[in-house]
C-alpha cells in the first residue's frame, strides 16, 4: 500500500486487517506531507466502515492492474470495455488474462511499441521465454489491425521532443505545448545539453552492468549545485542506461547530501517524469549493444519537462551511429558543453544572486 499515489488511496478498495494495520502505520509516518497525510486518514476511515466495497458495485469505472484483476473482491464482475493501458510493456499471458477475467466485448489497447517491451525476469530459461516479450499490442498489428498514432506531446520542451520525434518517430510528433510553457527552471541551463565528459574508463561489474566513476562524479557535483541554487529534489531524477551506474552515482551523492533525488534505471523510469533529467550514458568503449536499443535511449530522452542534460563522452559516442545523431543534434541547436559549464552556470547564478 505504501508503494500506491496517497491522492488515489482513497479511491482503491482495501479489505484486510492487514490494510488497516498499514494504514495507521502510514499515519504515523513524519516524512509524510500534510495532504498526503489526510489521503490516508480518509482512506483509514473508508476501509473501517467498508465503504467502498459498496461503492464499487455501483461505479462505472473501475482501474485495477492485470494480476489484481484476479482479487476475489472482483467475482462476479463483467466489463463490456476494457481499456489495456501500457499495453505495450505487459506480457501477452497477463493481457488475456484481464480480457478473460471481465468478459469483454470491446478492447482498446493503448501504448508505445518503440518504448520498452516487458520485463521478463525467469532469465535461467531465457530462451524458453523469449516469445513472452511480444505483446498483444504487437501480436494485433501483425495480423493487421490499424493503429491510431497519438501525435501530439504534452510533457517535454519542443527541442527535446523533437529530437526523439526525428529519431524514433519520422518526425510526425508534434508539441501540444509551447517553450513559453516549459520556461527555464535556471535562466543559464539550456533546455537540452550534451555535457562532454572525457572520462577514460569504465568498469564491469560481475553481473555484466557498467560503471564510469569520473561520469559518476561529474553527475553528483551537478546535483548538488542544482540543489544549491534552488531546485527542489523532487523536481529532479537521474537515469542511468546501466544499474551499476546508478548505484554508484547514489552512493556519491548520498556521501554528501541528505536531500534525497529519485536516481534510478531506464526501465524504472518508464511511465514517469521530472522537470530536470541528468542521464548517465556511462561508455567508453567500442560495444554499444545496451547503449543503442532504440527503446530504451527513447523513454531516457522523454522524461524531462524542462531540461534534459545528458552526460557521457563525445569523442566516444560519436563513433556510435545512434548517438552520433543525438549529438549532431545538439551540436546544430549548441547545446554541447565541456562538463566545468554546470560549475560556471552555478557561479553566475551565484554571482547575481549576490
Amino acid at each position: 500500500m505504501r508503494k500506491i499515489a496517497k491522492r488515489i488511496l482513497p479511491l482503491s478498495l482495501h479489505t484486510s486487517s492487514q490494510d488497516i494495520a498499514d494504514l495507521k502505520a502510514m499515519l504515523k509516518d513524519d516524512s509524510l506531507s500534510r495532504e498526503d497525510r489526510e489521503y490516508v486518514r480518509q482512506t483509514l476511515q473508508k476501509v473501517q466502515k467498508k465503504e467502498n466495497e459498496q461503492k464499487v458495485l455501483k461505479v462505472r469505472v473501475v482501474g485495477v492492474t492485470c494480476l489484481a484483476s484476479c482479487f476475489p473482491c472482483l467475482n462476479g464482475f463483467s466489463f463490456p470495455i476494457i481499456i489495456l493501458d501500457e499495453c505495450s510493456q505487459i506480457t501477452e499471458p497477463l493481457s488475456c488474462l484481464s480480457i478473460a477475467r471481465f468478459h469483454c466485448n470491446k478492447l482498446i489497447l493503448v501504448g508505445d511499441p518503440k518504448q520498452l517491451p516487458p520485463t521478463i525476469t525467469a532469465v535461467d530459461h531465457a530462451s524458453s521465454f523469449k516469445n513472452l516479450e511480444f505483446t498483444l499490442f504487437e501480436r494485433l498489428l501483425a495480423c493487421g489491425y490499424e493503429k491510431i498514432f497519438l501525435k501530439t506531446q504534452y510533457r517535454c520542451h519542443p527541442e527535446i521532443s523533437r529530437l526523439a520525434s526525428d529519431l524514433f518517430y519520422d518526425s510526425q510528433v508534434v508539441s501540444g505545448i509551447s517553450s513559453a510553457e516549459r520556461v527555464p527552471l535556471l535562466e543559464e541551463l539550456p533546455c537540452l545539453l550534451f555535457v562532454d565528459v572525457e572520462a577514460n574508463q569504465e568498469i564491469r561489474d560481475p553481473t555484466g552492468s557498467y560503471k564510469n566513476l569520473k561520469e559518476a562524479h561529474v553527475i553528483s557535483e551537478a546535483l548538488k549545485r542544482l540543489v544549491v541554487f534552488g531546485l527542489s529534489t523532487a523536481e529532479i531524477g537521474v537515469i542511468s542506461l546501466y544499474k551499476s551506474q546508478s548505484r554508484c552515482i547514489q552512493e556519491i551523492y548520498g556521501e554528501s547530501c541528505q536531500q534525497p533525488v529519485m536516481i534510478s534505471t531506464v526501465d524504472a523510469f518508464q511511465g514517469g517524469e521530472r522537470e530536470v533529467i541528468l542521464l548517465s550514458t556511462v561508455r567508453i568503449s567500442s560495444d554499444y549493444t545496451f547503449l543503442e536499443n532504440e527503446r530504451r535511449v527513447n523513454v531516457a530522452l522523454t522524461r524531462a519537462k524542462r531540461h534534459l542534460l545528458i552526460f557521457g563522452s563525445l569523442k566516444h559516442l560519436q563513433k556510435n551511429k545512434l548517438w552520433a545523431k543525438i549529438i549532431n543534434y545538439c551540436e546544430k541547436k549548441k547545446f554541447v558543453r565541456k562538463s566545468d559549464f554546470l560549475f560556471k552556470t552555478a557561479e553566475a547564478e551565484s554571482s547575481a544572486d549576490l
